[in-house]
């Protein structure tokens, strides 16, 4: 009674009293402990009941394997499938079947979960929920959908739990379309109406696709809004990037006097970070701190450390850094990438060290930002050793910001050799990859080899986007190869709008063989895209070309974008000296002093 009410320790007091204990005592414990937590308990009270001689029987074994997957334990999880195996209680029973796939789902072995599923003879609604809903809360969605469609081909009717589920993939790669479908068959079977996980499931694939009007109509409809409901609807609208409905719906929820918890001050702190509202985000925190939420949990304080980040306060994140309570390996992403997007790649890179002194292993987030920070000071050998560290760890070539980040370390230090044995060693080789390789040779003067990269990605069938343009551009432009950067600029226009930096390009050409006159020409054609860059390019140019008259005009038009341009009068200095124009020269000297 105790256990099932679940009054543990009672039921415990009780039981420690018993004169003798059967079967059905120590699996009611072990079924409370499951229930109710905590779940270690299920697999101490299993071990001792087998010490004392009782074999446990089905109902012991599922309950057991449940605190497995609570607690993440699948070695355990392992051990009891082998058990039961030498029991002869075979996992073909639906029963404890359904049990194995739950708990292999919740430690992350999912092949293992199929295997289990793939022996049940008879799998039933229960069984694909439990494998659909593993899958699709390890973010494994294709398979999620394709364990989906392969149910209704076998004619099982989804419930409220295959929905959510498939709506929760929806969610997490913003598939609107395939989340509208769904909707509408819930609609016509009204199932939305009656359950308040289908409608959960709903606001939070409106939300996270961005779709407010949606998301705010079904949560509007769903009676007794509690924090849940609440956290999914702004966790939605914060994993979308819509970072004032956040701060919104937040205000919204407290003018109802529902009081946040850890998730939804996570979100609010992570809007504050993402608009740069320093004054709310250094509000929420004092609330924080006020509620004792610090304390009790790692999630706020590493949101807090992100948040202070992107405020450009890193100082007001080490503070928070010191003061948590307890660390986990986010703590140390959060701050060690704080480093990095700021541009402290040293301190980054100390951080990174004296993660692992205190006995952090390191894992993809982590290689990620070290390698990005190895590639903003070209630190050749680090980044060398990183690499080492990340084949060690077993994660290369399974994390695509990873390989990306070694690439453009080496790329950044010279490292040819190593860039490209780090490039052809990679499984996915997008236009990222490709583009870090030609920002490679192009930094080193080898120009031609950029064209010779270009050709070769061509022929894999990778579609050049605007950045890997701009490169190509450049390589001509300080190869003098004016011809072909004309050619591939005019043969993108086809199929790219240019940008700003692609026009720059051109015009640099130009500039670099005295050709100012067509360099003025485009100049003239893109007046919404000229920066004072741009004046700069020409300025030089004139210098460089003796064109005094062209300088002048070049410089007007400098000064106009920017009274205090500075480089734009030191620009015009240098032409006044190479023209020996001393009258011109000490005027342009007392104006910039003016």
């Amino acid at each position: 009674m105790y256990a099932k009410c679940g009054a543990i320790q009672k039921a415990r007091d009780v039981f420690d009293t018993m004169p003798i204990c059967n079967i059905a005592s120590w699996t009611a414990l072990i079924v409370g402990y499951s229930e109710h937590g905590p779940a270690e308990g299920a697999l101490s009270i299993f071990e001792q009941m087998q010490v004392k001689g009782f074999s446990p029987d089905l109902v012991a074994f599922s309950c057991v394997l449940k605190a497995c997957g609570i607690t993440g334990n699948l070695d355990k999880g392992q051990e009891v499938h082998a058990q039961i195996a030498r029991a002869q209680l075979s996992e073909s029973q639906s029963f404890i079947g359904n049990a194995l796939i739950d708990m292999y789902c919740k430690c992350g072995a999912l092949e293992k979960a199929q295997e289990v599923f793939h022996l049940l003879p008879f799998p039933d609604l229960v069984s694909w929920n439990t494998l659909i809903g593993g899958f699709a809360e390890h973010e494994y969605n294709d398979d999620a959908f394709s364990h989906f469609e392969n149910m209704l081909q076998r004619s099982f009717c989804p419930n409220e739990f295959t929905f959510s589920s498939i709506l929760k993939c929806c969610a997490s790669i913003c598939f609107l379309y395939k989340g509208l479908q769904f909707h509408a068959c819930m609609i016509v079977s009204c199932m939305h109406k009656e359950c308040i996980v289908i409608s959960g499931a709903l606001v939070d694939i409106y939300a996270s696709c961005g779709e407010h009007f949606h998301a705010q109509k079904v949560f509007s409809g769903i009676p007794n809004q509690d924090i849940v409901i609440w956290n999914i609807l702004i966790s939605g609208y914060a994993q979308s990037g819509c970072s004032l409905e956040v701060l919104q719906s937040f205000k919204e929820m407290e003018h109802q006097r529902i009081s946040p918890d850890a998730v939804t001050l996570a979100c609010v702190l992570k809007a504050c970070g993402s608009m740069g509202a320093i004054s709310k985000g250094q509000e929420t925190h004092m609330r924080i701190v006020k509620y004792g939420l610090f304390e009790e949990y790692v999630l706020v304080g590493n949101t807090l450390i992100d948040m202070y980040g992107n405020f450009h306060m890193l100082s007001e994140a080490h503070e928070v850094f010191d003061k948590l309570p307890e660390r986990d390996i986010v703590s140390w992403n959060a701050l060690i990438a704080c480093h990095v997007e700021n541009e402290y790649y040293e301190q980054a890179l100390s951080c990174y060290q004296w993660m692992q002194d205190e006995g952090y292993f390191p894992d993809a987030i982590t290689f990620a930002c070290a390698s990005k920070a190895c590639a903003g000071i070209g630190f050749g050998c680090k980044g060398q050793h990183i690499h080492a560290e990340v084949v060690k760890f077993g994660y290369f070539a399974r994390g695509l910001s990873i390989d990306s980040g070694l690439l453009t370390a080496y790329a950044s230090c010279g490292m040819l050799l190593e860039m490209w044995d780090t490039f052809d060693n990679m499984v996915i080789q997008d236009v990222v990859a490709w583009s870090v390789v030609m920002v490679g040779h192009a930094q080193n003067g080898n120009d031609e080899m950029v064209f010779f990269i270009l050709n070769m990605m061509l022929r894999q069938g990778i579609e050049p986007d605007p950045a890997i343009l701009t490169i190509v551009l450049y390589a001509c432009s300080h190869g003098g190869l004016l011809d072909e950067g004309l050619k591939l600029f005019d043969a993108a226009s086809k199929e790219l709008l240019h940008t700003r930096e692609h026009y720059a390009c051109i015009i640099d050409m130009f500039c670099r063989i005295g050709r100012l006159d067509k360099a003025v020409l485009l100049i003239e054609e893109i007046p919404l895209l000229v920066n004072p860059a741009l004046w700069h390019t020409l300025l030089g140019a004139c210098n460089k070309w003796t064109h005094e008259q062209l300088g002048r005009w070049a410089f007007e038009h400098a000064v106009q974008m920017n009274k205090d341009d500075g480089a734009a009068y030191v620009c015009l200095s240098n032409i006044f000296v190479t023209t020996s124009n001393r009258h011109d020269l000490s005027m342009c000297a007392i104006s910039q002093e003016s």
